[in-house]
């Protein structure tokens, strides 16, 4: 039985927050894993020939 709330207090709706989209590389045919590593931006591209 859900527990009765009238007495709770409001709370303010979540904040939101935008971001932008900005392509940093292009030529890739499947980029997965994506991780950050020591201030770098590292993925694994598992199709495209080097």
């Amino acid at each position: 039985m859900p527990r009765d709330r009238s007495g709770s207090t409001a709370r303010a709706p979540p904040a939101t927050t935008t971001f932008a989209a900005r392509k940093i590389s292009s030529g890739y045919s499947w980029p997965e894993c994506p991780c950050w590593h020591e201030g770098t931006f590292w993925f694994q591209d598992m199709y495209t020939e080097p």
